[in-house]
């Protein structure tokens, strides 16, 4: 080989080990930052189903419920069968 030749190949492999040993020496990011881009629009997801299950989410959002937006069908008085006693009508009078 040539004597250029093996100087270029040494100059390579110091290059190669002080960028290992600079690399090594770099501060790393711990495992907890480094799962926190991924588990928060996971723990988001959760939390929100969670809310919507247990009904929450309505109250936080403002919206009201459908119960106190539509009257009910029917009446929630007592059935005609259960109103003890008679009912008297006004007599009419005689103009």
């Amino acid at each position: 080989m040539s004597p250029l030749l093996k100087k270029v190949a040494g100059a390579l492999a110091v290059k190669e080990i002080v960028d290992r040993v600079q690399e090594a020496r770099r501060p790393k990011r711990s495992k907890l930052s480094r799962a926190v881009p991924f588990s928060l629009p996971v723990a988001l997801a959760a939390g929100a189903f969670y809310l919507y299950k247990s009904g929450r989410l309505d109250g936080l959002l403002g919206k009201a419920s459908t119960s106190e937006i539509e009257p009910a069908a029917y009446p929630t008085g007592p059935a005609m069968g259960e109103v003890e006693g008679t009912i008297t009508l006004p007599e009419s009078q005689p103009t």
